[in-house]
Parts: C-alpha cells; sequence; structure tokens
C-alpha cells in the first residue's frame, strides 16, 4: 500500500511538473527577447545559474551578446518552435543591430533558443547571429514579410516528439551518408539558406555535399510539426578545410514528410571545433 501511495504521488508530481512548462510560458519567455525591440524597458529574467552563449562562444553576461545592439526587428518573418517536453523555445527573426564600432545599423540573420524554468526564467540563451560576410550567402531582404502561413499552421496528425525528432534527423543524416534516399518528402521541400534558395528538393545532390555532421540538438514542436536543428558540419574532418559551417535548420514536417527547410549558417574557424552545448557525439 506504502509503494502504491509513494507510486501515486510520484505520478502526480510528474505530471504538475510536465504540465507546467506551457507553451504560452516559453512564449513569454521569447517574448521577454524581443520586448526591447518594441520599446519595452524590462529586462528578460536569468536564473542565477543562467548559460549564454552566441556563435559557440560562452558569453559572461546578457550585454554581451547580440540582444544589446539589436535595436528593432528588420521584418516581421520569424518561424518558432516551442518544445513544452524540454521547456525550451527557438526562433528564427531578423535582426536590425548596432555595429560595435559605429552607430550604423545594419541587418542580422539570428536564430535564438531559450531553456527556461516553470516559471519562465532563462536558465539557458543560444544565439546564432549571422551578419554580412559571415557566411556567402547572405540574402535578408530576400525573405517574405511576414513569414509564410506553412511555417506556423498547426500539422495534422499525432506524432510524438521522438518520432518527429526522428524524420528531421534523417535530412542531417542523409547528408553525413552524401544519400538522400531516406529522407521523406512532401511534393515540395525548398530549402533556403540565409535567404538564398538553393533547391526546390531536399533530397537532391546530397552526394556533391557529403561530409561529417556532428552535435545535433533538437527544439521539437509537436503542434506545428517545427524542428530547430543545431548542426556543425565538420569540414576540416570532411574536406580538409580550415573551417566548418555551424546552422541552425529549422524544419516542417508534415504527414511525416519534410516540406520545408529554412537554415542561419555561419562560417566558424578553429580546430578541433568543439560545441559548447553538446557532448561531442553528434549522434542525433
Amino acid at each position: 500500500m506504502q509503494l502504491f501511495g509513494a507510486l501515486t504521488a510520484f505520478a502526480i508530481h510528474a505530471s504538475l511538473t510536465s504540465a507546467a512548462c506551457t507553451r504560452d510560458v516559453l512564449q513569454k519567455s521569447l517574448d521577454s527577447f524581443t520586448a526591447k525591440l518594441n520599446s519595452a524597458t524590462s529586462n528578460p529574467t536569468l536564473a542565477p545559474n543562467v548559460k549564454l552563449s552566441q556563435n559557440n562562444i560562452l558569453l559572461s553576461s546578457l550585454n554581451a551578446s547580440a540582444w544589446a545592439n539589436t535595436t528593432s526587428l528588420y521584418s516581421n518573418f520569424k518561424i518558432t518552435a516551442i518544445d513544452t517536453e524540454t521547456c525550451t523555445i527557438a526562433q528564427f527573426m531578423l535582426g536590425k543591430q548596432k555595429r560595435e564600432d559605429s552607430s550604423v545599423e545594419a541587418p542580422a540573420i539570428m536564430s535564438v533558443r531559450i531553456k527556461a524554468t516553470e516559471a519562465g526564467d532563462w536558465t539557458e540563451l543560444e544565439i546564432l547571429n549571422v551578419l554580412k560576410g559571415s557566411h556567402t550567402f547572405f540574402k535578408p531582404d530576400a525573405y517574405s514579410n511576414p513569414a509564410p502561413p506553412l511555417w506556423s499552421t498547426p500539422t495534422p496528425g499525432k506524432l510524438t516528439r521522438p518520432e518527429i525528432q526522428r524524420i528531421a534527423n534523417l535530412y542531417p543524416s542523409g547528408i553525413q551518408a552524401g544519400d538522400g534516399s531516406a529522407i521523406p518528402q512532401g511534393a515540395t521541400c525548398p530549402r533556403i539558406e540565409n535567404g538564398v534558395q538553393t533547391t526546390t528538393t531536399c533530397t537532391k545532390g546530397l552526394s556533391m555535399f557529403k561530409q561529417i555532421v556532428r552535435e545535433r540538438r533538437w527544439v521539437v514542436d509537436t503542434l506545428s510539426g517545427v524542428v530547430m536543428g543545431a548542426f556543425y558540419f565538420d569540414k576540416p574532418a570532411s574536406k580538409g578545410l580550415t573551417y566548418g559551417l555551424w546552422l541552425n535548420e529549422y524544419f516542417k514536417i508534415e504527414d511525416g514528410k519534410l516540406v520545408g527547410i529554412q537554415a542561419a549558417m555561419k562560417e566558424l574557424g578553429g580546430v578541433p571545433f568543439k560545441d559548447v552545448w553538446g557532448d561531442g557525439t553528434g549522434t542525433g
């Protein structure tokens, strides 16, 4: 009887803990990141042990990040993934930022990942900040304003988080194998990299881009079917280059198939590469 009572209490506690991390709480956490872009004066609430990074560099304070010098949104294009099971939210957005050495403003392609407590306090903030010169591809003016409805429309079906992540992970695995035959795709599946559309077919030409894809981490939205995957394309190990490619890729999955990819990406030097958030395995 005591065992039954203990198990019941544990189940109730687990249920309450899980339910406390809601979409609303996570959206408010993200809104606190963008509030200053709408002239709000309040700052986000950070947990005492908050961990911050930008472009895979650990930061000592929020004011050292792109959050501090982003003055406004460049457009209303945005893609959001809300993962209530991991209490994490990610958003692809376009910002307008002041340069460190001047008051001149310039566009930035940004991907922001926030992990929060049940109260909405940030425990993790990870920013991928892409500026002109970060990569050959950089066309912030090419994005629609706002994002196509595809990215915010609830997806039909009832795929679980592991099922959605498994489907998304087939894409980097296909790149690593140089073979896209295992990737399920819809009738169209455009891939857009920093505003440049590179293909209308997710699986086309992967043999030409065959390379090791490490440090796979995920934010999975089971309602919208949007998944954010953080990856490192290990070009030094795969192709002997002196730089690799750090990406946040946003996938849209409908009926178990990929129907769109939006990638924010930046070249990163430094060999060997170590993800400040990952364990180095990158198995996905």
